[in-house]
């Protein structure tokens, strides 16, 4: 989890729906398409006259704010990944996704074992990359903010079309750049009267991870197969409600299709088709 002050910028968050990108589906990989005791009285066991030892009263830390406040996004979602699924396993700040993911299908040519790790490979992809704390506007970027994200693709794939399209959205930050990286870079505030907490300091940036059941199958238009993972999958920001003055949640959908390759042992995304659906409001309600 990281801490970051969120600069009011008040524009319209610009979620561009229905804009599908498909990255390496030609070079390298194929074309691409884009919680007061009580008090316990015990009997003296020495004279009364007996000098009692002078005790110092321990400082009662101080309470978390209870009233909702844009200053800072809520306790509740202190911890990371507030809302994720029990199977989904919390490790210091990592998240193991890999023990809620489930699949459906087949993947001929490739073992039960391979199938599911690159299915959690997708997902792992989707809630550590595409909804990261990175998501929150900035006005300016650096390469090196997009390294972890880099590292999951193939390394042809990496080179000549991911690394180039992080350089044009470091270049110019726009939405349509940074759907071009698969990845939720948000811009600007939520709709009215929506707004970015002023802190997410020691707080989840996203909350309420879900997805569906990965669909599983295999490509062979290459010269070695690709496992290809669909699924779709939601997760929200913690926001505050200026009109009600209360805490809320700003949801955004996505549906995802990602073609894997062996490279070594590990899984890494040759190419990926990733849909981004409208944002919806409401309430702050952890799952």
């Amino acid at each position: 989890m990281s801490s970051r002050v969120v600069t009011t910028i008040g524009v319209i968050v610009v979620i561009v729906v229905g804009c599908s990108i498909a990255l390496g589906l030609t070079a390298p990989d194929g074309s691409v398409r884009g919680t007061t005791a009580p008090n316990v009285v015990t009997s003296r066991s020495t004279p009364p006259t007996m000098p009692t030892t002078p005790t110092t009263a321990t400082p009662t830390p101080e309470a978390e704010p209870t009233e909702p406040s844009i200053d800072r996004a809520p306790a509740t979602v202190a911890e990371p990944w507030a809302g994720r699924p029990a199977a989904a396993t919390l490790s210091g700040d990592d998240v193991d996704w890999c023990g809620a993911v489930k699949t459906s299908g087949s993947a001929p040519g490739f073992s039960k074992e391979q199938t599911r790790a690159g299915a959690c490979a997708a997902v792992s992809f989707v809630f550590g990359e595409r909804y990261s704390d990175r998501s929150l506007p900035k006005k300016s970027y650096s390469t090196s903010d997009f390294d972890s994200a880099l590292d999951e693709f193939a390394a042809a794939t990496a080179s000549a079309v991911y690394r180039p399209r992080i350089a044009a959205f470091v270049a110019s930050p726009t939405s349509t750049n940074g759907e071009n990286l698969g990845l939720i870079l948000l811009r600007g505030q939520p709709a009215a009267p929506y707004r970015y907490y002023d802190s997410y300091e020691e707080r989840s940036v996203w909350v309420n991870p879900t997805w569906s059941t990965v669909s599983v199958s295999v490509d062979h238009s290459k010269a070695s197969p690709r496992l290809v993972t669909r699924f779709t999958a939601s997760a929200a920001v913690p926001v505050y409600d200026t009109a009600r003055g209360r805490d809320a949640m700003m949801t955004i959908p996505t549906t995802a299709t990602f073609a894997l390759r062996r490279e070594g042992s590990a899984w890494k995304i040759g190419s990926f088709s990733i849909h981004t659906g409208a944002a919806t409001y409401g309430g702050l309600a952890l799952r």
